[in-house]
Order: C-alpha cells, then structure tokens, then sequence
C-alpha cells in the first residue's frame, strides 16, 4: 500500500474525529513508521528534536488515533492496523449498497465477543475433560473423564538462574566423543546436580512476573499439559473458570491461544498465526471466524499464548526454526503473556534468552499438595461424604508409611494412577512391589485403551503379551548403564543404542531376522514416541521409563525370572555384587521384598553377614538387612525366627546407644527403619523390644514409636500428657510430635492452644509452630495466636506471625496484627509480618505503606525483603516506584541489587527509572550493575522511550567507564538475545 494512501485514510480518520487535519510533524512521524523507522532515525533526517518527536507529539498522536479508530493503536501495530482497515473499506467499497457496505467496514465489538464466546465454548470442550492418558485399571471399566477444575492442584515452580543454563558435562575429557551414550549420562547427572536455590514460587505467577515471558520445564507426568490447560480454562468465559485463580482481573476478555508445538509443525506451510487459524477451523469447528479475529486480541495484548512441547519437534533443525518462528511471533504481539513448554532433556538452554524468557522448572507435588489432590479426588467421585473421608485418610496414611510411594506420588500423573488403584482396590497393596506391579499394569493398559492406534495395528511380531518381557530386559540393560544420579527420572537412552538393544531382544525373542528385528525395533520406538506410557520419548531421540521406580521394579523382575529358570545364584550374586551401591539399593530391596521364607532369609542372611567394610563403625549391613524386613517377605519370620530377632536386637541396640558414641546418622537410620516396621509382620515384635528399653529412651520418642507400630491412639493420649511434664524440653518436643503425627483434633488443638500460655518460651514458640501447620483457622487459634503477637519473646512473635501468614484467615484484626508487627524492635519479627501480610495476598493501601515503611528499616534485610515483598503484591504506585528509587542509592550493595530488580520488573519506564538505573551502571559491584542492565533491558522491550536515553547515555560514556553492562541492556532491546 502507498503511503499517500495511508496518509489519506488516517487524515480522514482524524478529521472526523476531531474535525482537523494532521499536522506537517504527525504525517513525518508516520511516514517514518510506516517505513520502519525508530524515533533516532527519523530526528537524523528531520530538524526536529528527538525529545519533541517522542514525548510532545508521538504520545498525543497514538492516542488520538486510538480514540479515531476505536481500538488501540501504537508504533508497533500501525502498519497491521491500516492494512486490516484497508482491506475492510476494499470490501465495503465492492457492496452494491453503500449504506450496508460503510457499516460492515469494521466488525463491532459484539460480533467480536460473539465469535469469541463460542470459541472459548469449543475450547473448553477440548481441554476441560481430564482422560488420564486412557488409564484402565485392569478388571476395572475405563475410568471415567473428570472436569479439570474439579481435581486440579496448583504446582510450584523454581526459578532456574544462569548458572544452570549451560548443561555442564562432567570429566568431559575421559568422554569419547563416539560414545553418546555415555555423554547422554553425563548430561543427565548434570541437570540432577544442578543448583536448586531458585526462588520457588507457584506456578501461577510466572503470568504475573512483569517479562510477560517464561519457558517452563518439567519431567514426563510433571503436569505441564494439564497447567496450560487449566490457565486457558480459567480465562474460558464458562461457569467454572475464574481469572483471579491465574492472577488475571475479574470480567477481563482475554483470549487463550493453545498450541501443541508437535501438531502445529505438522502444518510446515503455515506460521503461527495461521496455524491458530487452520485449528479453531478445522478442530474446533470455528468456520467463519473474522479475518482479523485472532489480531484483535493480540494487538490489544489480551492473548495469553501457552505454547506446549518444544522437546516434542522431532529434529535440532527444525526445533531451531520453531524458536525462531516463536521469537518473531512474540516479538510481533509483545504485549501478551506467554508461556512454553519443554521437557529438561533434549531442551537448549541457548533457545531461549534467560532475561527475555524467564526460565522456570516444574517442582514434584508436596505432602500438602498430594494431600489437596487426594482431596479433591474423592471430592469430586465419591458422592458419600463420610465414604469419601475414610478413603482420604486410609491413602493419606498408606503414603505417609511408605517414603518411596510418597517419592512417586510427588509426580502428578503417578498419584493419579495411585488414587486410581486406591479407588479400585480400597487400600494401596502393603508391599511396595505388589503396587508396582499394579501401576505398570495401569501404564501398560494405557496404551491400548482408548487410543485410536492400537498395538497390534502397528507391530508385526511383537504381541501384547511380549510387552512386559521386553521391558524387563530393557530395564535391566538401561540400569546397567550406571547411574544418573537422579532419584526421579529414569535413565535416558540414546535412540541408536535402544534400537540396537531392541533388536536383539526381538531376535531372541521371535528368531527373525536381524533386518526384520530392527525394522520391528524401529515401528516400536515410533509407537513409544507417539503414545505417554511406561516407556517414552524424553527429547529429541532420547529414551527413558517415565520414573526411575518403574526401571528399578522391572530390573528387579528380570533379575527374579533368570531366577525362577533356574539360576538359583543370580539373586546372591547381585548382592555380593552391588550391595551398598545408591543406584542398585531399590533393585535389591524389591528382589527380597519378592522372595518367601527360606529364599527371603537366605538373601537377607546373606546381607546381614556381608562383612562389608567399616561395619563396626557404619553398620551397613545390619541396616539394610533392617531395610529388607521393612518389605515384610512372606513368611520370613516363621522361616528363620532367629534372624529375624538378631537383627531387631541390633536395631534397638543402636537406638539406646548415646548418638555421640555411635554417630548421629546411624542412630538416626535406625529409628526410621524401626518407624517403617509398623503393619509388618515384625510390628509387635519391635514394640516390644522398645517397651523393654523404656528407661534409655526419650518418653516422646517412644511414644512416636508407639503410634508408628500400631498404637497410634494410645500414643497421642500418652503425648497430650506429655504436654503437662514439669520438664518444659518435654511439653515443647511432644507438641511438635503431635503436628507431625498430623492429628488436628480438638483435643490436641486444645492442649496447644493451652501451652500458647507456657511459661516457657521454647513452648510457646513450638505450640505456635504447631498450630500454624495444623491449619485450624478457627477463631480460638486466630485469637490464641494474635494474643502472641505481643509476646515479650521476639522469637514467639515472629512464629506466631508465620502461623497466621499460614493459615489463610486475612481478617481484620490478623491483618492490624501484623501491620504492628512492622514497627517490632526485632528485624526478624519485621520481615515475618511482612511476610505473611503478601502470604495472605492482602493488598491494601495500610498493607502498602507498611512495606514502604520497611523501605527505611535500619536492617538491610529487612530493607530488601521488603522490596522484594511490593513487588510480589504487584504494587507499581507512585509511592512504590520512588521507595525503591531511593533504595538505589543505599550503602549495602544487594539492596541496591534488588530494588533494581524490582523496578525492572514493575514496567514503570518513567526518566526518574531510566535515569536512576543508568546511575546504578556504574555501580562498584559487577553484580549491581549487571542487573541494572537487565532491568533497563527489560523496561526498554516494553516501552520504547528507554532505548534513546540508554544510547545517549552510551555516547556520553568516557573511554575509562564500564558501559559493557549498558551495551548488554541495549543488546537485550535491540537484538533480544
């Protein structure tokens, strides 16, 4: 189009808007937008200045044509929106009647809300319904779809910083580089050593951080699908969707743009743009959606774009290409939210820019987030209340019993596939490989049921039955690569190795031919690739079992079938062998939890007696043979009663001995494999055998016993009365007992709240604590807890503080409480108070200026917590903005750092900003500077003003200055890498 073309259109626009022409200044503006021209450019072939183009006429121009045109316009969207203006008067001209065609030239806004109605409506259908990957507990109807909102639990995520963006490859010099294998290992025990001190954080701020952007990784079953789904149907217009659960306004017409990276590079032919197009057309039968339907969201900034599955594009190349087609597209529609996805392996942390795209990695469920899911759970499909508590409780405890099931059920679709079984089974199976068992079972059925490509539709020699015998020798191969050091994820294989491993098990297995095994190899590995199951796809040409316990489980039966053929050695061999090795200590302990009498007893006499080394000091092997009794092998005690009794002896023994005698760690091994005892058959046994050494043991630690072997009523009767011991060491340790035994009834909660009253400090301060995590939030425990707010002891007031912040009740007088807590004598009790006023999400204008009065505490601590707590409130007034100029210039460097952290993420581009950052440039700390680059970086992306002030600031630099942290800040505005 021509300019004078587009001159034309705009002047009229203006003219019937506010009835006057555009002035010689506003058309060289445009005409220097309209060729892509930045401000500096334009002011260098004009003799205007820079600051009359960008703050006395450019502002004022966007804005009027924003008003003429009925929709936002700025530098970055005038060409789009002229084009999409044009192409609309073209059609309006072509109309038979003019009076129809002058008003169809735009689509109203109620069209626009119409057609997006029924978008959201088809979307929802598509993402709402939760199908458990096709889950079909065996013997068992397939279960049933479940409404998302119904059962979902929101994740946290950590910030990974730039020092675990480069995949460090350890003793890459002993590494050939013809050994991918062994590279791929060193990577993978990389990422599991990487540093975890990011900041945690749930996951739903990462769409209120100011960069708008984030890549969020996370391991198979981590829950990545199901978060973006849920973000999209909480902007889906529908009865269950609510934006504020994401951070967004209330009644806010956003638009949730979803794509799964691997359909859409399906479609090579079409951008994203068009793509987004193609799939409201052809999959959710949106056939006359407006020309422009999509830019009218985008170009407002009212898209939230949630991209998933990077690591799914099958080759380097192309997954290169989809970035950069990515980066071009955000760069385009800056405004709007985004969120990718990848998993760990196989993702470049080069594909992305840490500043421009805030990294962030899925954390694995907590106990109180595995227990909001169980609640939920049974919430939504048992229909009887009191049916439905019970089963919570009975799964609440089989975890609580059990670490290693606990360990799975911290990943989101293994829980699921434990509630499944819990559900169907009433109770969770007590030996731990009997649930392994049935959960492969669960993975493996997922294949078949319910998808559109069945198994034997696919693969010409291998049969369903062959599955579980294949991946069992698999599993065993893949675990005698070595360790990956990841206690989680399985060990990733390289494709060529597992095609090669493949086939020669297909060959012994169906005696074809070795060109046959490998062509079946390879239709099996692209079945894997294109179906979620036991064994999957983990980044480009990467292999691995979706948990590392799945891999442990199927080595550990394919070392118990070479034993049922007939190598009655090969159990003993392996513990002869592999005994006390970390990776091989869950192979083992599934092996004799499967063995009965006389061959259990022979495997664990064999440990007991393994004479390893260090073991009059370590007693390794009397606590693994401990370990082994845990598994509770069928009929072991009756086989071999005298083993069993040696080593309950040796066991109790370390658990009286003085730990400063035999080592903290040791004592402390034993006393959770004593604890694990309970519901085995050696339970009674072991009680009795503490009962007996009552006089060396503490009497909270004993009654802790108590409840862990079967006596859990008469052990919190026994700690209540503790609760009343002279010895205030005894009241404090039996109140934290209670909280970790997690019983909430009233009559515990009423002996705490007595001993919020103790005359002991340490008392009161536990009796806090406990309250805090029992989450009561009835109006005695608010008050009892407010009351210690006043506490002459400054440790009872910070605790006290924390348990409010915990317990979620903001009323009134908790949020007085702990607005006079920011005024405290002690640093500490300031910090927690302002704390727990954002824990509580109160952002009131008191709440406000109580953090800002924390801006000048004498504590630089406090000072920087208390920056960092604005933000998080998303506080970007005035007020706020000038308390943390101010911070600038403070004496102690990491408040200067993170005020200037703040401000880069506040959006506030105002010249007291700019100025006070490029200030900060020269800061006598390289860290200081660097993020005040960074933050200038970031503002300049948002908001166009900053790039000429940082570039005048660059010439006027002296040769001696360091301007490298202001090049870094140009550099992220003007390349974005």
């Amino acid at each position: 189009m021509k300019f004078e073309t587009v001159l034309q259109l705009v002047d009229d626009a203006v003219f019937q808007y506010e009835g006057r022409h555009l002035s010689d200044v506003e058309s060289f503006i445009l005409q220097g937008v309209w060729e892509g021209l930045t401000y500096e450019e334009m002011q260098q072939k004009s003799q205007y200045s820079f600051n009359y183009l960008t703050r006395d006429v450019g502002p004022a121009l966007w804005k009027v044509l924003s008003q003429a045109f009925g929709e936002k316009v700025s530098k970055a969207n005038f060409r789009s929106v002229i084009q999409r203006l044009a192409v609309n008067q073209e059609k309006a001209a072509t109309s038979d009647d003019k009076s129809q065609a002058s008003a169809s030239n735009y689509v109203t806004n109620a069209e626009l809300n119409a057609y997006r109605k029924e978008y959201l409506r088809q979307l929802t259908q598509r993402i709402d319904d939760v199908k458990f990957v096709g889950i079909a507990v065996p013997g068992e109807e397939v279960e049933k779809q479940e409404q998302l909102a119904q059962i979902f639990v929101m994740p946290t995520v950590q910030a990974e910083s730039r020092s675990t963006s480069v995949t460090q490859v350890e003793d890459e010099s002993d590494l050939e580089p013809a050994d991918p294998q062994q590279r791929l290992l060193a990577e993978q025990r990389s990422w599991a050593k990487r540093d975890r001190s990011g900041r945690k954080l749930p996951a739903q701020q990462v769409l209120s951080q100011s960069k708008n952007k984030a890549v969020l990784l996370g391991a198979p079953g981590s829950g990545k699908t199901t978060l973006l789904s849920y973000f999209a149907l909480m902007l889906g217009n529908q009865a269950q969707s609510d934006p504020t659960q994401i951070g967004f306004e209330a009644g806010a017409d956003w638009l949730p743009l979803v794509v799964r990276i691997r359909d859409w590079v399906l479609q090579p032919k079409l951008g994203l743009l068009a793509y987004l197009r193609w799939y409201a057309e052809d999959s959710l039968s949106m056939k006359h959606l407006p020309q422009d339907f999509f830019e009218h969201w985008l170009e407002r900034g009212r898209a939230l774009i949630l991209l998933d599955g990077l690591d799914e594009v099958a080759d380097e190349a192309q997954q290169r290409k989809t970035v950069e087609q990515i980066e071009t597209f955000l760069a385009q529609y800056d405004a709007n939210p985004a969120v990718i996805t990848s998993r760990p392996a196989g993702y470049r942390w080069d594909f992305f820019n840490l500043e421009a795209f805030p990294h962030y990695t899925l954390e694995p469920f907590d106990d109180d987030q595995i227990k909001a899911f169980i609640e939920h759970w049974y919430d939504s499909r048992v229909p009887d209340k009191a049916q439905a508590e019970r089963r919570k409780a009975d799964l609440q405890k089989a975890l609580k019993g059990n670490d290693r099931i606990r360990q799975l059920a911290k990943n989101p679709l293994l829980l699921t596939i434990i509630v499944l079984i819990h559900r169907y089974q009433a109770e969770l199976p007590r030996q731990r490989y009997k649930l392994y068992e049935k959960a492969v079972e669960t993975l493996l059925t997922s294949w078949d049921s319910g998808k559109e490509i069945k198994l034997y539709e696919v693969l010409q020699y291998l049969k369903p039955d062959d599955l579980l015998y294949v991946l069992k020798k698999l599993a065993y191969w893949i675990h005698a690569q070595g360790s990956a050091e990841d206690a989680e994820g399985g060990t990733l294989i390289e494709q060529a190795e597992l095609l090669k491993q493949l086939s020669q098990e297909i060959c012994r297995l169906k005696n074809c031919k070795k060109h046959e095994a490998k062509k079946e190899a390879e239709r099996f590995v692209d079945f894997v690739q294109r179906r979620t199951g036991l064994l999957n796809e983990q980044g480009r040409a990467r292999y691995a079992f979706v948990h590392k316990t799945f891999q442990e489980y199927l080595t550990a039966e394919e070392i118990y079938d070479q034993f049922e053929e007939g190598e009655d050695e090969i159990i003993l061999q392996h513990i002869r062998q592999y005994l006390h090795q970390q990776h091989w200590r869950e192979v083992l302990l599934l092996l004799v939890s499967k063995l009965k009498k006389k061959r259990a007893a022979e495997a664990i006499r064999g440990i007991y007696q393994a004479g390893s080394a260090y073991e009059p000091w370590l007693h390794r092997d009397l606590l693994f043979a401990g370990w082994c009794l845990t598994e509770d092998s069928q009929g072991l005690k009756g086989a071999d009663g005298e083993l069993v009794a040696e080593i309950l002896d040796g066991l109790v023994s370390l658990e009286v001995s003085d730990w400063q005698q035999i080592g903290s760690k040791v004592r402390s091994e034993a006393a959770k494999i004593l604890h694990r005892l309970g519901e085995t058959a050696m339970e009674a046994d072991a009680w009795a055998r503490l009962q007996a050494q009552a006089d060396k043991i503490h009497p909270v630690r004993l009654a802790e016993f108590q409840a862990s072997l079967g006596q859990e009523p008469e052990a919190i009767a026994q700690l209540l009365s503790l609760l009343k011991d002279e010895d205030a060491s005894v009241r404090s340790r039996a109140a934290e007992a209670l909280v970790n035994l997690g019983n909430a009834s009233s009559a515990v909660v009423q002996a705490l709240l007595s001993l919020l009253k103790d005359e002991a400090s340490d008392v009161r301060y536990r009796a806090a604590a406990a309250l805090g995590n029992l989450s009561n939030a009835s109006s005695a425990v608010v008050q009892g807890l407010l009351s210690l707010l006043k506490d002459e002891d400054s440790d009872v007031r910070s605790r006290a503080a924390a348990a409010l912040g915990n317990l979620g009740n903001a009323s009134s007088a908790v949020v007085q409480g702990l607005l006079s807590l920011l005024k405290d004598e002690d640093s500490d009790v300031r910090y927690r108070a302002a704390a727990s006023l954002v824990n509580l999400g109160n952002a009131s204008s008191a709440v406000v200026q109580g953090l800002l009065s924390l801006l000048k505490d004498e504590d630089a601590s406090v000072r920087s917590r208390a920056a960092e707590a604005l933000v998080n409130l998303g506080n970007a007034s005035l007020a706020v903005v000038q308390g943390l100029l101010d911070l600038l210039q403070d004496p102690q460097d990491y408040v200067r750092f993170r005020a200037a952290h703040s401000l880069g993420n506040l959006g506030n581009a105002s010249s007291e900003v700019v100025q006070g950052l490029l200030g900060l440039l020269q800061d006598p700390q390289a860290y200081v500077c660097s993020r005040a680059a960074a933050a200038l970086g970031n503002l300049g992306k948002r908001d166009e003003t900053v790039l000429p002030v940082l570039v005048q600031w660059l010439k006027q630099c002296a040769p001696e200055d360091s301007a490298g942290d202001g090049v870094d800040a140009l550099w992220a505005i003007v390349v974005g890498e």
